[in-house]
């Protein structure tokens, strides 16, 4: 069996999965805000250390003091203080949030994939486990790690 690559294949089965991808990307974009408990305090302290060291925002660091041991949630806050630098807030999350949905889909479909290459169908039953409830409460490096393991 020849090996494909998965971006360059015109099987249906890699047509269909990229297809339920973008589908699943959609409802990110589709709305303003993505409802989640704790994704603004995430954004919020993104922010914070994004502006933390700039003139005008000296205020800052009269009531902060930035830690410089790595901590649970430190990526995730560096991450989106990095695309808040390039695109405002809450297309930040977006772009993050669409960064964890095609991480988790495409690592689970190189897993399931690995393990045996002609089990295809059983990637696709990771689709309605993407949007899951860890993602909804804001545990953005939680679902991450997902993705990673």
């Amino acid at each position: 069996m020849e090996k494909r690559q998965f971006w360059t294949s015109t099987e249906p089965r890699d047509i269909l999965f990229a297809a339920l991808l973008i589908v699943h990307v959609i409802p990110l974009w589709a709305f303003e805000y993505f409802p989640s408990q704790d994704g603004s305090t995430h954004l919020y302290n993104a922010s914070i250390i994004s502006n933390y060291a700039r003139e005008g925002f000296s205020r800052y660091r009269e009531f902060y003091t930035l830690e410089h041991r790595i901590g649970v949630n430190w990526l995730i806050h560096l991450m989106l203080a990095g695309l808040m630098e390039l695109v405002p807030m809450l297309i930040a999350e977006k772009v993050l949030l669409t960064l964890y949905v095609l991480l988790f889909m495409l690592a689970l479909r190189y897993a399931v994939l690995s393990i045996n290459p002609v089990s295809h169908p059983l990637a696709f039953l990771g689709f309605p486990l993407v949007y899951n409830r860890s993602m909804h409460m804001g545990f953005y490096s939680f679902i991450f790690s997902l993705a990673v393991f």
